[in-house]
């Protein structure tokens, strides 16, 4: 063994073994990534149909119930999202922690 934690002897699987916990790493990495971005299309809401993130550009997007509307709601951080993500009702959390908060444009 090369001290290295749950790394098998070379001979018995090595060079698989750690092509597969690379793998397996890097797709860990990717859900870990998505977790930030995140798109609902059924939910259960009266007020927002949808929403996404862009932990990049920091947008939220939301798409309205009622009117159809697709809003981006400019230099969100990711803590707003994430709690919005988390809310059981969404549209109590939008309107005291989004609107009138943020800077927004609408899109359709």
């Amino acid at each position: 063994m090369n001290g290295e934690p749950n790394t098998p002897p070379e001979g018995k699987g090595g060079p698989i073994n750690r092509l597969l916990s690379v793998a397996l790493a890097a797709a860990r990495a990717r859900k870990c990534n998505q977790g930030l971005r995140h798109s609902l299309d059924a939910m259960p809401s009266t007020s927002i149909r949808k929403f996404d993130y862009d932990p990049n550009n920091m947008v939220l997007s939301v798409w309205f119930v009622a009117s159809g509307k697709h809003y981006e709601f400019l230099d969100v951080p990711v803590e707003t999202f994430t709690a919005f993500k988390a809310a059981f009702a969404k549209g109590r959390y939008f309107n005291d922690h989004v609107r009138n908060r943020y800077p927004f444009r609408l899109v359709t």
